[in-house]
């Protein structure tokens, strides 16, 4: 798998090390490799159409679901929320009003246990 590929470069507690301890070299040519990819995915789109998801809601719009987003989102703008929410009307659309992109913000953090929960099949 990938993670058994690339778990020589990065020293994380789930590779059986800490971060501190992470070849600072090899760290650098990680995050190199993983900026090239993850850019040329974005320069390209995602190689998808212009609103694949969107496009296909009529598909989904009956099924529960729960949007969670980052008022300060710099990398997906809010409004994509919004326009998600608009033609999901089975979802609920919470927005984290001091959270950025980052799902390990203590507010969309909170949001996405409580869905994650409630949809438990236990629950």
């Amino acid at each position: 798998t990938w993670e058994k590929n690339t778990s020589h470069l990065v020293n994380t507690p789930d590779h059986g090390g800490d971060a501190a301890s992470a070849d600072p070299a090899e760290a650098d040519r990680f995050a190199l490799a993983f900026a090239r990819i993850e850019n040329h995915y974005f320069f390209h789109d995602a190689f998808l159409a212009d609103r694949p998801l969107l496009d296909g809601m009529d598909a989904i719009a009956h099924i529960p679901g729960v949007i969670v987003h980052g008022r300060y989102d710099v990398v997906c703008p809010v409004t994509n929320a919004f326009e998600l929410a608009a033609m999901w009307p089975a979802a609920e659309l919470h927005i984290s009003p001091e959270a950025g992109h980052a799902m390990a913000e203590p507010m969309t953090t909170h949001h996405l246990l409580t869905a994650t929960d409630r949809f438990r099949p236990d629950a």
